[in-house]
């Protein structure tokens, strides 16, 4: 029962990829529900932790959405960060940092992930809120 003021500054899984789902389409964007997560303004961070396989994964391009609840297809960029990243055994630029100027908190956030897999891969994906 005690409010935790803390919370959105904990590193939070949102997610995870595997092998299998990679077999009919190698690119993809990736949809990570952060509602309940994203509680106000402020800088948070999408990262990509690589777990195994013999090839990571890639990112492109990490947008923070907010939409209508009872519409969640209809989102509203409200962040992005494009870069290219690689996460596997060796990791390079596997952060992006998404700056939400103002909070609703009528409204639902997702994450979208463009991504892409090899052969074997598996992990998960992390977000969290900066403090600053």
């Amino acid at each position: 029962g005690l409010p935790d003021p803390n919370r959105a500054y904990r590193l939070r899984l949102i997610g995870q990829w595997k092998t299998e789902e990679f077999e009919k389409e190698q690119g993809q964007v990736r949809r990570l529900d952060l509602t309940g997560i994203v509680d106000g303004p402020g800088v948070y961070v999408f990262a990509p932790k690589y777990r195994g396989g013999s090839l990571g994964l890639t990112v492109s391009r990490a947008a923070l959405v907010s939409f209508d609840k009872a519409k969640p297809e209809e989102a509203r960029e409200e962040a992005a960060d494009a870069h290219s990243a690689h996460v596997g055994a060796w990791v390079k630029d596997g952060i992006y940092r998404l700056e939400l100027k103002e909070y609703d908190p009528a409204r639902g956030y997702a994450l979208l992930a463009a991504i892409r897999g090899g052969k074997t891969t598996h992990g998960e994906f992390y977000f969290r809120k900066l403090r600053e």
